[in-house]
Parts: C-alpha cells; sequence; structure tokens
C-alpha cells in the first residue's frame, strides 16, 4: 500500500514538472513566431514586438535565456557635448523608411488610403491572434484548477483508504487478541480440570 502510495505521489510530480504542449497550444505558439517572422521579414517591426510580447504569454519562459543589449553610439555637437543615443540596427533585407508609430510622419503615412488599409490589416490580425492568446490563457488556468482538484480527490482517496486499511488491520488484530484470549482461557480451564 505505501509503494502504490508513493508511486502515485511520484506520477503526479513528474506530470505537474514536465513541460507538454499540446498541438492546439502549440499551433498558437507557432502561429504566433512566423507572424513575427513575416512581420520582421516585411519591415512591420511594430507588428513584430505585439506578435512575439502576445506569444511570451503563452510559453514558459527560458530558465537561462539569451541576453541582448542595446547598442549605443556616443554624439558629440558643435558645441563639444556629448550624448548617447540607442541606435536601431534593423536587418539588411529591411526596405523602405523607418517610421516611429504615433510619430508625425506616422500620422502622415495613415493619411495614403493604402498604408492605412495595410497597416488597419496588420492590427487587426494582431488583435485576433491576442484573443486566441487571451483564450489559450484561460484554458490553461481552467486546466490548473481541474488538475488540482483531481490532484486534492486522489490524496483525499488516498487518505480514505489509509483509513479503513488501519480499522481493518485494528479489527484483525482485535480478533486476534479475542482468539489468543479464548485459546488461553481454554487452556486454563483444561489444566485447572487436570490439576484436580
Amino acid at each position: 500500500m505505501k509503494k502504490s502510495f508513493l508511486l502515485i505521489l511520484a506520477v503526479l510530480y513528474v506530470s505537474g514538472c514536465g513541460v507538454y504542449y499540446s498541438p492546439k497550444d502549440s499551433q498558437t505558439i507557432s502561429r504566433g513566431v512566423y507572424a513575427a517572422s513575416s512581420a520582421t521579414d516585411n519591415s512591420r517591426f511594430d507588428l513584430t514586438k505585439k506578435y512575439l510580447d502576445e506569444t511570451k504569454k503563452v510559453v514558459i519562459p527560458p530558465k537561462k535565456p539569451i541576453k541582448i543589449t542595446q547598442i549605443s553610439q556616443t554624439k558629440t555637437d558643435s558645441k563639444g557635448v556629448q550624448t548617447k543615443e540607442v541606435v536601431t540596427i534593423l536587418p539588411e533585407t529591411a526596405q523602405g523608411d523607418v517610421v516611429k508609430v504615433n510619430s508625425a510622419e506616422f500620422a502622415d503615412l495613415l493619411k495614403d488610403r493604402d498604408a492605412r488599409k495595410a497597416y488597419e490589416a496588420g492590427e487587426k490580425g494582431w488583435k485576433n491572434y491576442s484573443g486566441e492568446v487571451e483564450k489559450k490563457i484561460q484554458e490553461g488556468a481552467a486546466n490548473e484548477a481541474k488538475k488540482d482538484s483531481l490532484i486534492k480527490k486522489q490524496i483525499d482517496q488516498i487518505k480514505s483508504l489509509k483509513f479503513y486499511r488501519n480499522l481493518i488491520w485494528g479489527a484483525c488484530s482485535l480478533v486476534g487478541l479475542l482468539i489468543v484470549g479464548y485459546i488461553l482461557l481454554v487452556v486454563l480451564k483444561i489444566g485447572a480440570k487436570v490439576a484436580l
């Protein structure tokens, strides 16, 4: 009984510690990574960041993350004052001008009908993916609650089995003691008759 109890605990421990992505989870992660890659390839770094931020919500953080540091450049103005500026490095495949979101140039860009339409389509795709990620997070929380409930039920069943085991051993011990007491009583009666 003790071995089976330990085996159940070991299985629960291993299943709780292992990282398992179901095919549905894997699809969500794949879609986010591929969308981020496509956004980078098409010089849509605004969407790259958004897709990666959403994907990070459904991926377990690595034990040893890869550190990336900013590149900064020291510039000296005409008065000799030095300032450090962070430099944005684009891949050599990046095309076109660089425009920051919510800048004056960005507002001008969105005045172009085709540019606005492409931007809105990108935002719509990202919002749909964000909703998918939120749904996965909620499903994960619900599954975690079910798992915790199942573990609690199994622990309660094990405690119940221990109680019944102890009850049976106690009853067997009592019956054994009664039989031994009866045998001793019979032996003492026989001994008393023989002595007379």
